[in-house]
């Protein structure tokens, strides 16, 4: 199982291709990089949650986020969320997942199904702005992660 720090605003630019931090070298420019991740991060909706991603695509909720839309939803630690917006977190349903992403816009509503101890249940989020301190986190750890190498190698071929 591949620990996930995604807190729901992430996930829609790591299926679109984008790396982010923790998820190897970016081979995108920085400046380009930088106004591409601030532009998806400033509409993206956020849940305020921390996942695992299961072998079967499910994604379990590790920690929920203090004063989150997810916490106000009533989200806990321990419940599976097993699909989005109807749409099933499964490996081969990537390309549905990616359109029922465009939903998670800040201000909208999205609902999910989850399993909490044997129980289905669907739970309507209405979905927040990415706290700034969360994003410039993330695009920092991103910045240093994914384009370390690449900025070291740009100043070796440019100092003498």
């Amino acid at each position: 199982m591949k620990h996930v720090l995604l807190q729901i605003a992430i996930l829609p630019i790591l299926l679109a291709g984008v790396a982010v931090a923790g998820h190897g070298p970016c081979s995108a420019e920085l400046d380009d990089c930088l106004s591409g991740m601030t532009k998806q991060f400033g509409t993206r909706g956020w849940v305020g949650i921390e996942l695992d991603r299961q072998e079967d695509g499910t994604l379990l909720i590790e920690r929920v986020v203090p004063d989150s839309p997810a916490q106000a939803a009533g989200i806990e630690p321990g419940d599976r969320i097993t699909e989005l917006n109807g749409v099933p977190y499964r490996n081969a349903d990537r390309g549905a997942l990616k359109e029922a992403y465009k939903a998670m816009v800040a201000g909208n509503t999205i609902t999910y199904t989850i399993e909490r101890a044997g129980d289905e249940l669907r739970v309507e989020i209405r979905l927040a702005h990415l706290p700034d301190t969360l994003r410039a986190q993330w695009i920092a750890q991103h910045l240093l992660e994914g384009h370390s190498k690449q900025a070291g190698a740009k100043k070796s071929t440019a100092d003498p």
